[in-house]
């Protein structure tokens, strides 16, 4: 291997390496939400990776989960970061007071 391709090599790796830090940092801070037709993106409390990208199915899972919950779990679950962005987003609206 010559000078030049080690240098090539390197330069690729290191670009590599932005582009991956770059791509983390964009998304940590933030909730891709891909609801319906809808995309949102919104602002997380925590810098991880649990819920980043919230699709359909997750909304419906979450739900589903809160509507068989108990009390306290109800109470737990409308505490999370996640659900109340929905809720802010009028994604997931209290049935309570609304006639069908």
């Amino acid at each position: 291997m010559t000078t030049e391709t080690k240098k090539t090599g390197r330069n690729f790796f290191l670009g590599f390496i932005s582009l991956i830090i770059v791509v983390l940092l964009a998304t940590l801070p933030f909730h891709y939400i891909f609801y319906q037709d809808d995309f949102y993106i919104v602002p997380k409390e925590n810098l991880t990776f649990h819920n980043t990208f919230f699709t359909y199915y997750d909304v419906e899972s979450l739900l589903k989960r809160y509507n068989e919950s108990s009390f306290m779990e109800k109470a737990a679950i409308s505490n999370e970061s996640i659900f109340k962005r929905l809720e802010e987003k009028g994604i997931i609206v209290d049935k309570k007071g609304y006639e069908d």
